[in-house]
């Protein structure tokens, strides 16, 4: 669940502190401004139309980059839903329900927590690259064949 701190979005994320033996000894709680996640998301962002959202395994939408224009909590049938439902990881290919773009995604759960990060990659902005590569070696190819 979201907070806002000085008129800030942050994420909060809440630790079981416990002592040697193992005992409840209290929780840490920190305040994660949602700016940060954006913003070390964007260090590595590639140059190919992707997005990276952080979910609850309720699927509620937690923090995406690019920005999302709303706050978003997928149905229990989505795409995504049904696949976190039967692995910790995975790649799928789907129509996201939050824009109406087909993307192939790569997912994980956050070990610990019941969050998950995906990485999405618009199939169009693939087959696009994988166009892009693929024409100077059936070029080259087809040169050899007439030479030959």
């Amino acid at each position: 669940l979201m907070s806002q701190v000085a008129d800030e979005a942050v994420f909060p994320l809440a630790i079981r502190r416990s002592t040697a033996d193992g005992a409840f000894d209290g929780v840490l709680v920190v305040g994660i401004p949602l700016r940060y996640l954006t913003a070390f998301w964007q260090q590595f962002a590639p140059d190919v139309a992707h997005v990276v959202p952080l979910m609850r395994d309720d699927g509620q939408l937690i923090a995406r980059y690019p920005a999302a224009q709303k706050a978003t909590r997928l149905e229990p049938n989505a795409p995504f839903m049904l696949e976190i439902a039967r692995a910790d990881h995975g790649l799928y290919t789907a129509v996201s329900r939050v824009d109406g773009v087909e993307r192939m995604n790569a997912w994980t759960r956050i070990a610990g927590y019941p969050l998950y990060v995906s990485f999405s990659i618009e199939t169009r902005a693939i087959l696009a690259r994988w166009r892009e590569t693929l024409v100077p070696y059936v070029g080259l190819t087809a040169i050899a064949v007439v030479v030959l």
